[in-house]
């Protein structure tokens, strides 16, 4: 930590660690259609794929680079988008009443510690927007 604040003093560029908190979880209701796939009572395939998907189609219309869903079987579906030069890796997971969008920041720690958390901030805002102004999901909200 003491690295990060020497960093910081040197540059004039906040530590990540002195920088506000990010939120970076979503909560929301959203209208799909229940995509989990069950044998008895295993489940074969966790929900949520179709949410995912649409929502690498809102990221890439709103100019975000964003690779096809894959299959985390213990949490859900996860993907990676990339935006100015950036990576964040996103997970959907199915929680039958809501959805649970959970996020990181992939970029490299030298990135993060000169550009801070504002482009990440930026992203998730991005995130964010394009999910409430789209109406397949309702009571979109951060997470605690």
């Amino acid at each position: 930590m003491a690295l990060l604040r020497q960093a910081a003093q040197l540059t004039g560029i906040p530590a990540m660690a002195n920088s506000a908190p990010t939120r970076i979880a979503i909560e929301c209701v959203a209208g799909f259609p229940d995509d989990q796939l069950e044998s008895g009572t295993d489940i074969i395939r966790p929900g949520g794929r179709g949410m995912a998907i649409a929502m690498v189609e809102l990221l890439r219309g709103a100019g975000v680079t964003a690779s096809e869903p894959s299959l985390d079987f213990e949490h859900g579906w996860e993907f990676v988008a990339e935006r100015d030069g950036r990576k964040f890796w996103i997970l959907v997971t199915d929680l039958e009443k809501t959805k649970l969008i959970q996020t990181k920041d992939l970029s490299s720690l030298l990135i993060r510690l000169f550009s801070g958390q504002a482009a990440y901030a930026a992203f998730l805002e991005l995130l964010y927007r394009a999910l409430s102004n789209d109406a397949r999901f309702r009571s979109v909200e951060w997470a605690a």
